[in-house]
């Protein structure tokens, strides 16, 4: 159940994620200015970049699809509607991106060690989003009031 109060928390904590979000490409878009020519050339850059933007991506998505859904069950079991329940696994990932994005891209940002490949650093961060995902998934389908619920809202 989420209450209104929640609610008001949850689209503040939202605010607060697009403006990291926004200091990341503002920032991001300042040091590439500095030294171009090292930037385009650094895979460590690159990869932050493209994570940065699926973060933006991410956020979109939760902004406009997972946010509404919320604001619909507002004081209703979210449990109790199979329209909610049949989404989570959409949820789960979109929650498994958004944690695995923001710690690769401070990992990214103060880790100046990392000298990987562009490809071997998105391997992996992709392979961390999967199993991410696949845990969340696992769990939600293994709950057993989600999953009598689920069976009854069919």
């Amino acid at each position: 159940k989420v209450t209104s109060t929640e609610l008001r928390f949850i689209k503040l904590g939202s605010l607060v994620v697009w403006t990291g979000v926004l200091l990341l490409l503002i920032s991001g878009i300042g040091l590439f200015i500095s030294n171009p020519s090292y930037y385009i050339n650094s895979d460590r850059f690159l990869a932050k970049i493209s994570i940065v933007g699926i973060l933006l991506i991410n956020g979109l998505v939760f902004h406009f699809s997972h946010l509404p859904r919320l604001s619909k069950h507002v004081n209703m079991s979210l449990s109790s509607s199979a329209d909610f329940v049949n989404r989570l696994p959409f949820l789960a990932f979109s929650g498994a991106t958004s944690f695995i994005s923001w710690t690769s891209a401070i990992i990214l940002g103060i880790a100046r060690d990392i000298n990987n490949s562009y490809t071997e650093i998105m391997g992996l961060y992709l392979l961390l989003i999967l199993v991410a995902s696949l845990v969340s998934i696992l769990i939600i389908k293994n709950h057993p009031a989600l999953a009598l619920k689920a069976k009854r809202g069919k």
